[in-house]
């Protein structure tokens, strides 16, 4: 937490346990208040049994007199002051006072002031996915862990990040966690307009929402995890990373998050209160249809800039020969090649291969700077289309096609001054289908003295795809018991794909090879990862769905789940309201279905422009 606590509660509930609350002002340097006051500690109420972003809150009463009014609690700026709550020492929230929910009543000599205070998840939907301290575009790919941390960031709350999320695509290993070991196009997350990037909330929901994920806070921490996983097993191991992504020092956590409620009268630790107890049923789902927004990948190359994270390693580059190549230092870009003497032939470094379609044409621009240069030179590099198999065809200085000649190579002009040049060329349509690599070559001199700083080498794909299609369809629905509910559309940008012409193409740890089949842990399957995010939302919501109401005296965490004496089946929380010194939980809760079905059909149909919401056939 940042600055000095200003005013503080603490309290004991009905129970004895401790309840404290902190405010902290950064501006403020004086001795901590003690006040008077309570805490109501809830989430936000959701009715989606995979809801992706289910936010944290705290309703703070303060008792307030003529000479403690709180006004300096007021700020018409969100993230100003930090607060905490504790039960039993344990940090159950971190975040920020809301100032819209401020409120006092200004007609008694003693009253009673109210506000709320908030996880930062709700900014989320009004701030824009760049850096926090810059505020600059993010690039290139990155995983998704990554985005996650760069996303939660954006609330202001440094948290650690925990995740459990139990699908793989095919090939990784199940012990690594996924959302650490697969990779998106940040450019993905930027409007069809071209300027305006993507919220906070639209980028975490497009990472969650495929998984059938859940992010929320606990124990003042964030948690990732699939309420279809709990379930069946209801101790979950997580992997355990700080705020910006990096492995804690204890790696993993196990939580428990089993929990039974039942009657007062039968001894029960946690038990039905209040007399307010209703059950209500939900309908089952009978289809659900999932819209991928391919997004068209102009630029194929995603580190074109020839960035070096650590500064020994180039990603999306292969160095053939270091020697004659300086790369930038950690955090920097653009590499440094020495000239050699005429006729040296030797590749410096190249590109790794990108996928390409049959009469695709491309822009290939490199730009470098010469420096030192005492006598004009050449720079040189090549340009290859491979098939896969046995067929090579390079691009010669004519602008065309040849045929398993590994001789002919471009050239572009190096002058005896310092100016930036930006060579840039136009392929005519590839020959084949397959991969392209740029090659860059050693430049040559008749003196060899001198370098040249490459800056950026793109490689832009400017062949459209077909103006009417946008994407694809993946439609599921259930065949043999349907219900008649079928759900809206849901809209996805990231997906899998054999080539990497769409920004949309989710990568391999390589961050070269795209996904295309995956699996649950323990379930033999090879699928698309939108076809496992349709068939796991038709799951959950295989039955009519009971739905439990009403009080519970004693305290447990939102990330459980329930079993309730007299009831059949197992619950999730979607209502949460925990009334501190009571010691009551006003909830709600939603049974839960995880049985594999047999008779779901799954259609991959193209998008063309209208996005028709299914029916069933069943």
């Amino acid at each position: 937490m940042e600055g000095e606590i200003r005013y503080y509660i603490k309290y004991f509930d009905v129970t004895g346990i401790e309840h404290i609350f902190n405010i902290y002002d950064i501006t403020y340097e004086g001795i901590k208040q003690q006040i008077d006051g309570k805490v109501l500690l809830s989430y936000s109420e959701t009715d989606d049994p995979l809801e992706a972003i289910r936010g944290q809150g705290l309703s703070v009463e303060l008792e307030a007199d003529e000479t403690l009014s709180f006004n300096d609690l007021w700020s018409e700026e969100e993230k100003t002051f930090q607060c905490e709550y504790k039960r039993d020492n344990v940090i159950l929230f971190q975040g920020w006072l809301n100032p819209e929910g401020f409120f006092e009543n200004w007609v008694n000599t003693n009253w009673v002031v109210t506000f709320d205070c908030v996880d930062g998840l709700g900014y989320l939907q009004d701030l824009a996915f760049v850096e926090d301290a810059t505020g600059l575009p993010i690039t290139g790919r990155k995983t998704y862990l990554e985005l996650l941390s760069l996303a939660l960031i954006r609330t202001g709350l440094n948290l650690n990040i925990n995740t459990n999320v139990d699908i793989y695509y095919t090939g990784l290993s199940n012990s690594l966690d996924i959302l650490d070991n697969v990779y998106a196009n940040t450019e993905r997350y930027i409007k069809d307009d071209g300027e305006t990037i993507m919220s906070c909330e639209e980028v975490i929901r497009d990472i969650l929402e495929p998984f059938g994920a859940v992010l929320t806070s606990l124990d003042g921490e964030w948690y990732i995890y699939k309420p279809n996983q709990l379930y069946t097993n209801s101790e979950a191991t997580f992997f355990n990373y700080t705020y910006l992504g990096v492995p804690s020092i204890t790696p993993t956590k196990v939580i428990e998050t089993s929990i039974f409620i039942g009657s007062d009268w039968k001894g029960a630790t946690l038990h039905h209160c209040s007399g307010n107890q209703q059950i209500r049923n939900k309908a089952s789902l009978g289809a659900y249809r999932i819209n991928y927004k391919y997004g068209l990948a102009n630029d194929l190359l995603f580190n074109k800039f020839l960035y070096s994270e650590d500064g020994v390693t180039l990603p999306g580059w292969v160095i053939s020969t270091p020697s004659y190549i300086t790369l930038p230092d950690a955090g920097e870009s653009g590499v440094t090649v020495d000239l050699d003497v005429n006729g040296t032939d030797i590749v410096v470094a190249y590109t790794e291969t990108l996928d390409i379609l049959q009469q695709n044409e491309l822009s290939i621009t490199n730009t470098y700077t010469p420096n030192n240069i005492d006598a004009i030179g050449a720079y040189v590099y090549q340009v290859r289309v491979f098939d896969g198999v046995s067929t090579f065809y390079y691009l010669d200085a004519s602008l065309g096609w040849v045929l398993n000649d590994p001789t002919r190579k471009m050239f572009g002009y190096i002058p005896i001054d310092n100016n930036q040049i930006a060579l840039t060329v136009q392929t005519p349509p590839l020959p084949i289908s397959g991969t392209i690599r740029v090659g860059v070559y050693v430049p040559v001199s008749a003196t060899g003295n001198g370098e040249v700083f490459i800056s950026e080498v793109s490689v832009v794909n400017k062949t459209e795809t077909p103006t009417d299609l946008k994407g694809e369809f993946h439609t599921v629905q259930r065949e043999d018991k349907p219900s008649s509910k079928a759900d809206d559309v849901k809209e996805v940008a990231t997906g899998d794909s054999i080539l990497n012409i769409y920004e949309g193409t989710l990568y391999k740890t390589d961050q070269s090879t795209p996904t295309e089949t995956w699996n649950r842990k323990g379930i033999t399957e090879s699928k698309a990862i939108l076809q496992i995010m349709g068939e796991e939302t038709l799951r959950m919501s295989q039955l009519p769905s009971r739905v439990f109401s009403g009080d519970v005296y004693g305290y447990f965490n939102y990330l459980s789940t329930v079993t309730i004496d007299g009831v059949d089946g197992v619950f999730e929380p979607i209502k949460y309201s925990y009334d501190t010194k009571a010691n009551v939980i006003s909830a709600e809760f939603r049974q839960m279905y995880a049985n594999e079905l047999t008779d779901i059909k799954y259609d991959k149909t193209f998008d063309y422009g209208n996005t028709v919401k299914p029916t069933i056939i069943g």
